[in-house]
């Protein structure tokens, strides 16, 4: 129940953070990995809420109901507003970097889950996204392109 309610609320923010990339100067390969992580995730959030509802649980755990668990990794309203603000010739570059920590925190949500979760199907739904948001990162650094490497070295 909690990965589930922490994913919910996280695979919104993921949602709202990729449809920024639409009609922004993006490369068309950006363009089509933001659409489909758009519809991986909206689909992952029909799937845990119905699962949720089975349980007869909410989809979104009380304010702060999963501080002990370290709370909800987000990305801020902050974050998205600078981003909306980011120039032309910077969005992607930001849009790539944001969506990377992002999704990273999905990684992390997800191999909590499958090193204590109990339950055998949102175990399962955990190496998924765990798979899945981890290939997306190896993709976007792609995107990016090679980080500098230090000079002087033998």
């Amino acid at each position: 129940v909690m990965f589930l309610q922490m994913m919910v609320p996280h695979q919104g923010q993921g949602v709202r953070l990729v449809r920024m990339a639409r009609g922004r100067p993006v490369r068309p390969e950006v363009a089509t990995l933001a659409a489909a992580i758009e519809t991986t995730q909206l689909s992952e959030i029909q799937i845990m809420a119905a699962r949720l509802r089975a349980w007869k649980r909410p989809q979104n755990a009380p304010a702060h109901g999963h501080a002990a668990h370290g709370g909800i990794p987000e990305t801020t309203d902050v974050e998205l507003k600078a981003l909306a603000r980011a120039p032309a010739g910077r969005f992607e570059h930001e849009f790539l970097n944001l969506l990377i920590a992002h999704q990273d925190d999905a990684v992390q949500l997800a191999r909590m889950e499958t090193s204590g979760g109990q339950d055998p199907w949102t175990r399962r739904l955990a190496v998924n996204v765990d798979r899945s948001r981890s290939a997306q990162i190896t993709r976007m650094l792609a995107l990016l392109g090679p980080t500098p490497t230090s000079t002087g070295s033998a």
